[in-house]
Parts: structure tokens; sequence; C-alpha cells
């Protein structure tokens, strides 16, 4: 019996970011849902769970530190920051919203799917 495939909500504003990611993603076996914003991001979460979210920390209607913890009082997930900042008050400021991890752009495909296979771990 195969497993079922990793969830992974999708929070990226920049859709060629978005679709490069989505795509990758998906060929290495992962369910991906796309959201383009914060608010985009909570109507996916209200329609389905997941098992992960990695998100920009710099969304057009808000911040992706405070999305994770809306997420996170409807359901259980990790969370990874992918964003352009690198600064270590911004790894603090992942750190503190509940980020296990700060990745930062440009990222491979192949991090990002090694950071979620460590993520979440299937039996």
């Amino acid at each position: 019996m195969s497993q079922s495939p990793i969830r992974v909500l999708l929070v990226e504003d920049d859709p060629d970011a978005a679709y490069v990611l989505q795509t990758e993603l998906e060929r290495r076996g992962f369910d991906i849902v796309v959201a383009e914003s914060a608010a985009g991001a909570r109507t996916a979460a209200r329609d389905r769970d997941f098992d992960v979210v990695v998100s920009d920390l710099s969304l057009p209607d808000g911040d992706g530190c405070a999305l994770l913890g809306d997420l996170r009082m409807r359901q259980s997930l990790a969370g990874v920051a992918l964003t352009g900042w690198d600064r270590e008050e911004d790894r603090r400021r992942s750190k503190r919203a509940g980020f296990a991890e700060h990745l930062v752009k440009p990222v491979s495909a192949q991090t990002i799917e090694s950071v979620l296979r460590r993520l979440v771990v299937r039996d």
C-alpha cells in the first residue's frame, strides 16, 4: 500500500515562483495547493487539512508569521518560511512565530523537498 502524499500549502505571491515550485514539488510526489495571499491561504485551510505550510513572510495582504499562527488555530501543521529576508533578526522572528525552518530565496526544489520530508514523517 502506498503512502498518501505530503499535503503542502504553498503561500507565494510571485506567480512564476509559485508555478515553478508547485510543478517541481508535484513531480516529486507532493500534493500542493498554492495561495497567492494570506486570505487565499486561510480560505484553502478552511477547505482542507495540510501537513505543512511553506510561506513567504511578506505577503501583499499580511505577514507570514501571523498567517502561521492563524492556520495553527485551525489545524496542526509544520511551517517553513520561504523568504528573501536573511538577517539574523528575520530568522529569530520566524522561529518565534513557530516556523521550523527559515529558507532564503532562491532555494532549490531539492532543498525544499528534503526539508518537507524531514518535517513530515510518514509511518
